[in-house]
């Protein structure tokens, strides 16, 4: 719990942002101290209400999005092999993201619970120093964004995901994820009209909530209202 409480509250300030048509907000000081478990009278971490805690955040803090919205289905696929590096990168299968991605990503969420669909992620915030493990194995930014200048999941505003039904089956989305070729990009338009369709629906809720897309990754969106700096924290365990 001590680590979660770090993670949340401190963060390492490294890279300035290129972007030029978003804000870009500067790392407030913050006290870990005002949220540890003792001064709160916490005794156990289940009886922590999250939502109360969270909101109480400046919004470039970071935050642990399935204890704020728990109908999310994580799939982190860089705390597994199944990934194109074949390799565990993270330590724990956890999804993190700054507080204002969060908190805007939950409304889109709600509305796709209201067409009948949820959202799955497969990735969210990125160590800066797992970034560069990435990029050195495949060195094609289209694909890997360079981490000498830093990639918005390292700023924890960016997410990796797709939609699942009601039964938890994903919806078809022409490729898999982090397919590098041309069938994932936005541009390639020889797809089923099933796929062509979930992937505009997909586009078309979570534009409507700050989210812009990448052209080489249908499943890449990066949070346009504002962006941070880049982070190096590991993804805590406990």
């Amino acid at each position: 719990m001590k680590n979660l409480l770090y993670f949340l509250f401190f963060g390492l300030l490294a890279c300035q942002s290129q972007a030029q048509k978003v804000e870009t907000q500067p790392e407030p000081p913050q006290t870990a101290q005002a949220f540890s478990s003792k001064k709160q009278g916490i005794s156990q971490e289940k009886t922590m209400n999250y939502d109360s805690l969270y909101r109480k955040l400046p919004d470039s803090a970071m935050v642990e999005l399935i204890r704020w919205d728990d109908s999310f289905e994580l799939d982190i696929r860089y705390a597994t092999t199944n990934n194109f590096t074949g390799k565990v990168l993270y330590d724990c299968s956890r999804c993190f993201l700054r507080k204002k991605t969060a908190e805007d990503l939950i409304l889109a969420q709600k509305e796709f619970k209201k067409l009948g669909y949820r959202i799955k992620i497969f990735d969210g915030y990125r160590p800066h120093s797992v970034q560069w493990k990435l990029w050195n194995a495949v060195t094609d930014k289209r694909y890997v964004s360079n981490p000498k200048k830093g990639s918005m999941h390292n700023r924890g505003c960016a997410v990796d995901l797709t939609l699942t039904d009601e039964k938890g089956k994903e919806l078809d989305m022409g490729t898999t994820y982090d397919f590098f070729g041309k069938e994932a990009h936005w541009n390639y338009a020889n797809l089923k009209p099933e796929v062509l369709k979930n992937r505009q629906l997909l586009k078309n809720v979570l534009a409507k909530y700050g989210f812009g897309t990448v052209p080489n990754e249908w499943w890449h969106y990066s949070y346009r209202k504002v962006i941070y700096p880049v982070r190096n924290e590991p993804i805590p365990c406990e």
